[in-house]
């Protein structure tokens, strides 16, 4: 399991501490590309916006940190990052949309 990262990007910790939480073992990496558009390299392949963080799985790549946290998510159920009541699990996806935006 490899993750793209920026050590600043807030959108990559949150990945990150979801992968701890889950016990999965990850490597981390700092695009080479980072910042420059270009989408050239192992970090482009499957990442069009060229940003970070990008999940990569074997031949799974995913960019975008709430689409990789749903996969994280789905692929190892437990501990569960979410809790298992529909509001609950609604008001932890709106205050994840609050701290992406604000």
């Amino acid at each position: 399991m490899l993750l793209y990262e920026a050590p600043g990007s807030p959108y990559a910790q949150k990945i990150k501490i979801a992968l701890r939480e889950k016990t999965i073992a990850f490597e981390l990496e700092l695009p080479e590309s980072l910042g420059t558009g270009g989408t050239d390299g192992s970090f482009g392949i499957g990442n069009p916006r060229a940003e970070v963080p990008l999940l990569v799985d074997g031949l799974v790549r995913i960019f975008d940190s709430s689409i990789i946290l749903e996969y994280i998510e789905e692929r190892w159920l437990d501990p569960p990052l979410l809790p298992r009541d529909p509001a609950a699990r609604a008001f932890a996806r709106m205050t994840e949309e609050i701290c992406d935006t604000h």
